[in-house]
């Protein structure tokens, strides 16, 4: 459909594990785990009421969602590192068409 493979950088097959589960789901657990406790260290030191550590975490999630897409989607555009994204460099795999 669109003539694209990902392998890893040495040539071999990505298979499903370096394909999904490192690419896609490590990946988004890890930027989440980063996130979560970079904008939560402040609160944590204090107590806060649930609404507002709710509100914490909503927007935690959505700032993720915006800001690591477009970090991605700049990558995409950069010839020096041969369009090669965050979750490729995190599983050590290129995208090549076929």
């Amino acid at each position: 459909m669109m003539r694209i493979k990902v392998i890893k950088t040495n040539g071999q097959k990505s298979g499903f594990i370096g394909t999904v589960l490192v690419r896609e789901i490590v990946f988004n657990m890890l930027v989440g785990a980063v996130l979560l406790f970079i904008f939560l260290q402040p609160i944590w030191s204090f107590i806060l009421p649930s609404f507002i550590s709710q509100l914490a975490v909503i927007f935690i999630i959505h700032l993720r969602i915006y800001i690591f897409e477009l970090i991605c989607l700049i990558m995409l555009f950069l010839k020096k590192s041969n369009r090669r994204t965050l979750q490729d460099y995190l599983a050590n795999t290129i995208v090549i068409n076929v």
